[in-house]
């Protein structure tokens, strides 16, 4: 599963108005998956999501078995994020696919996304936020993979919020344990749109970094148990079996 480093984004953009900085969030910027200023939530339809999600925040603050939710994967097949020692888009529809698999094993309810029709960084966030905001749950998750620069130096795992900062931390400390990876912590973020549009509470999740071989070993050994500490995160409660 670790290759070596291609270190490319198909969909990279920096604009004079952003500007490349060095910190991992400059470079995730610049790869498409959030989008500020007047996209990130105004507008009628970001008004309804800002106003859902304020009704919605103190409904999920800790993963108190979570009975619906929906689960996306950063980016699509045709927008492809970070591409290092991982590749991101494919390592998140892994991550998506198996922690659906294993809530569902506990009687969550779990809609899954990928996208596989958008060409653009816009139509890519909008379709994602779309399909989330068309289903009935209690939280939303977006999966990704971090970039910055390419290095044997581990980097960590960390997991952004706007109102669940609670989750965040536990989801943040739960898969830096399983994956052995620094714990970066929780991040609040006020400038991404998947975190601004989505109507429920919402998280995002940066799993590791592509680009580290050391959190790209960490990732390949330990890839099920991190799925298992999501999964127990949002759903603590195994079921009971029935007799």
């Amino acid at each position: 599963m670790v290759n070596k480093p291609k270190m490319q984004r198909d969909d990279q953009t920096v604009s004079a108005s952003h500007p490349t900085r060095n910190d991992a969030k400059a470079a995730k910027a610049a790869a498409g998956y959030g989008r500020t200023g007047a996209h990130a939530g105004t507008g009628a339809d970001g008004t309804r999501a800002r106003a859902n999600a304020t009704a919605a925040t103190r409904r999920v603050t800790s993963g108190t078995n979570v009975k619906s939710v929906v689960v996306s994967s950063g980016h699509g097949s045709l927008v492809r994020g970070a591409s290092g020692y991982l590749d991101e888009v494919d390592e998140a529809r892994r991550i998506v696919d198996l922690v659906a698999e294993k809530l569902r094993g506990r009687d969550v309810i779990v809609e899954t996304f990928h996208d596989d029709t958008s060409t653009s960084q816009n139509q890519n966030l909008e379709t994602i936020v779309k399909f989330h905001n068309s289903k009935s749950r209690q939280l939303d998750i977006s999966v990704h993979l971090n970039a910055y620069v390419t290095t044997s130096s581990p980097m960590g795992t960390e997991c952004l919020y706007k109102s669940q900062s609670t989750l965040s931390a536990q989801m943040s400390a739960a898969m830096a344990e399983a994956g052995r990876f620094i714990n970066r912590g929780p991040k609040k973020r006020t400038d991404l749109y998947f975190l601004n549009q989505t109507a429920m509470p919402a998280i995002l999740l940066e799993i590791c970094f592509v680009d580290s071989l050391a959190d790209a070993e960490l990732y390949d050994e330990h890839f099920e148990e991190i799925c298992d500490a999501i999964t127990m995160v949002i759903h603590p409660q195994a079921t009971k079996p029935r007799s």
